[in-house]
């Protein structure tokens, strides 16, 4: 009877045992009772205590799903992620407290949600359309960015957004005529066209790179004047004088009779301000008159006869 007693007794002591946290342990005992049977290696990213523990949490999951990891495996494993800043916070859980992965994460993100990334409303990506200064790649690369600022999205919404967001161009064109079904498709379609149009820029810029120079004709081939000319001296024509425009020199062709006369032989002169072949205009002495007066009130230079 006393053996009995005894047995009973140990066995009771032994569940209490077991109900008891273990020292230091944030898990309770149930938690650190469960088996591993196996070597599970989680591919994570060490977490420090400076990243997003959102992020964080997902790459846990993800990494323990795919390597059939129960709720107290996961608890266990969680620890190998910690590093620094982190481990420090885990190792002043209060011991047994925690009982499951939801219980873990929780404490996690309230302890870690300053480094939260903040995002923002979708609508944010209205006001995030091709520039007109862009081309397609510029566009997407900085469309791709600005879309991981968002909080997540429908796969209609962004489609609208981004066909939104193009402008009048080829690809909004060939949208138009062939709607996409998805955004991914639409997505992809635009990087094919962002590939081709840097293609044919490129072969743009070999073609005028490129250019056939103009033929050249050889000085003795090339067709002389049609008929002697005369050799006349710069003449000053003088605009409007009333009005003390400016005077400037200028080759002068006279008329082909400067004489006005029939039959009468041209005396191979010319003067523009009185058109007569009597004398040249840069011996003319109502020109230089003319020229006298405007030096006399400012409107001309002291030495401009010397330079005419």
């Amino acid at each position: 009877m006393e053996a009995k007693l005894e047995r009973l007794e140990r066995k009771v002591g032994e569940k209490n045992d077991r109900d008891k946290p273990l020292a230091g342990s944030p898990f309770t005992t149930r938690v650190h009772l469960t088996p591993f049977p196996r070597k599970i290696k989680i591919d994570a990213p060490r977490f420090t205590g400076k990243e997003d523990p959102e992020i964080h949490l997902d790459s846990f999951n993800q990494s323990a799903t795919m390597n059939g990891c129960t709720d107290e495996e996961k608890c266990l494993l969680f620890f190998q992620t910690l590093q620094n800043r982190a481990t420090e916070w885990f190792n002043k859980l209060r011991p047994g407290s925690i009982d499951s992965f939801s219980d873990l994460a929780s404490k996690f993100k309230a302890k870690f949600q300053e480094n939260c990334t903040k995002r923002k409303k979708f609508i944010y990506l209205s006001t995030a359309g091709q520039r007109e200064s862009e081309n397609l790649t510029q566009f997407l690369t900085r469309w791709k960015e600005e879309v991981d600022k968002v909080e997540e999205m429908d796969d209609k919404t962004v489609l609208s957004l981004l066909l939104n967001g193009l402008r009048a161009r080829e690809l909004y064109k060939e949208f138009c005529r062939k709607s996409p079904a998805t955004y991914q498709e639409a997505y992809h379609t635009a990087w094919e066209f962002a590939e081709a149009e840097t293609q044919l820029r490129a072969k743009r810029e070999a073609e005028h790179g490129h250019k056939s120079k103009p033929v050249q004709v050889k000085k003795e081939e090339a067709p002389g004047p049609s008929r002697p000319r005369h050799h006349y001296d710069p003449v000053i024509r003088v605009v409007n004088t009333e009005e003390s425009q400016e005077v400037r020199k200028a080759p002068v062709i006279p008329p082909e009779n400067p004489t006005g006369q029939v039959g009468r032989q041209w005396s191979g002169t010319y003067c523009s301000y009185h058109r007569s072949d009597s004398h040249n205009t840069s011996e003319c002495k109502s020109v230089k008159g003319v020229i006298q007066q405007m030096i006399n009130s400012g409107e001309l230079g002291k030495d401009y006869l010397q330079k005419a």
